[in-house]
């Protein structure tokens, strides 16, 4: 599986990955270490011609400048094994962003999920998915719902990261270029 994706910078970063040790110390919560980098999920697919996507992600990139985006809340994506996230504002800049890519990449993808359609995309951070059962699930909402989100995510490039298996790591980077 890869993803078009942004990683969090290091504030963001450290905030994700301290409520992932919360959640694993107070609630069991562990299965988010499967993909240890915390990130904004663009696109994901099971495969994709990376020469292509570096190539539109490039363009993209040419004509973006970096800008921010804040935490609002927990969400829970409920289906058989939900997910817990962290929830991001949809701005504007975040979906014209995200349109060009959908209209540039997915015709390079294979075995595109549709859940990060423009018309379905929910921008998050995960924080817990995998092991997440009952249990589990209300300990982690109940531990974090009363905390103060203070979240904020700069977004100043794109990544292309993969999960095989336990493998887990970064095809390329391509940094934001545009002027505000």
């Amino acid at each position: 599986m890869i993803a078009i994706a942004t990683l969090l910078e290091f504030s963001a970063n450290s905030k994700t990955e301290r409520t992932w040790q919360r959640l694993e110390r107070e609630c069991g919560l562990s299965g988010i270490k499967i993909a240890p980098m915390p990130h904004l999920s663009w696109q994901v697919a099971e495969n994709y011609d990376l020469e292509k996507i570096n190539s539109v992600l490039k363009d993209v990139a040419e004509k973006t400048p970096p800008f921010s985006v804040q935490g609002i809340g927990l969400g829970i994506f409920t289906k058989e094994i939900p997910v817990l996230y962290y929830a991001l504002m949809k701005t504007k800049a975040l979906i014209e962003i995200h349109q060009r890519l959908w209209e540039g990449v997915s015709e390079c993808a294979d075995g595109l999920q549709q859940v990060y359609s423009p018309d379905t995309w929910i921008p998050h951070i995960t924080l817990a998915y995998k092991d997440v059962i009952p249990d589990k699930l209300a300990c982690a909402v109940m531990d974090l719902a009363f905390q103060p989100l203070h979240l904020e995510i700069v977004v100043d490039h794109f990544a292309a990261i993969y999960l095989d298996g336990t493998d887990f790591g970064m095809k390329f980077n391509v940094a934001f270029n545009g002027r505000a």
